[in-house]
């Protein structure tokens, strides 16, 4: 073989290898992938006997999660919490996956659906969503990030038989969108 088909092949190869070296880079870590919109707010009816003095309503919202990015994500959980309440208890936001999927794939430019927890914080009694508004504080990893972890993680138990756990997710904040049908009920 020639000197310069050598270097050709090196080249093509070298070319090729780097596909996908560019790829996990630009995907590791996106910036905020996902949006959170409501799309629904259900109130729960008043329990007998209960306080009339809460001045919020309980219920349950219901949440179109979309992956605004550019690579497939996997959303574990979340919180939503409201935003003038730094420091009040959250109530988690569940994916629809089934029980044992700890997460669930979104790919780019789709979305999922999610429901979050009872909680008395998130809505008011008029039946919208309060004001000023309801964070999400979510976990995430990148699909391609994900696999590189879960290769890893089989590579060392079929060495060690002894699991090896990541801090894998990233965690971010985002604001819940409101309904687009309904306003934010001041309190």
């Amino acid at each position: 073989m020639s000197r310069r088909a050598k270097r050709f092949v090196i080249a093509l190869f070298l070319v090729l290898l780097a596909v996908p070296v560019i790829y996990l880079v630009l995907s590791w870590r996106p910036a905020d992938p996902l949006e959170f919109q409501a799309t629904a707010f259900w109130p729960n009816p008043p329990s007998e006997g209960a306080s009339t003095e809460n001045k919020n309503a309980q219920g349950t919202i219901d949440v179109l999660i979309a992956n605004k990015g550019s690579f497939p994500i996997r959303f574990y959980h979340g919180y939503l919490e409201p935003v003038d309440e730094p420091k009040s208890s959250s109530v988690i936001l569940q994916h629809a996956a089934p029980i044992e999927d700890p997460y669930i794939t979104i790919p780019p430019g789709k979305f999922i659906r999610a429901r979050s927890g009872t909680w008395d914080s998130l809505g008011h009694p008029d039946g919208g969503i309060r004001s000023p508004g309801i964070k999400v504080r979510y976990y995430w990893l990148s699909a391609p990030r994900a696999y590189v972890d879960d290769w890893l993680e089989w590579w060392y138990y079929k060495r060690n038989s002894a699991s090896l756990r990541f801090p894998a997710f990233h965690e971010g904040h985002a604001l819940l969108i409101p309904p687009p049908d309904s306003a934010t009920v001041e309190p």
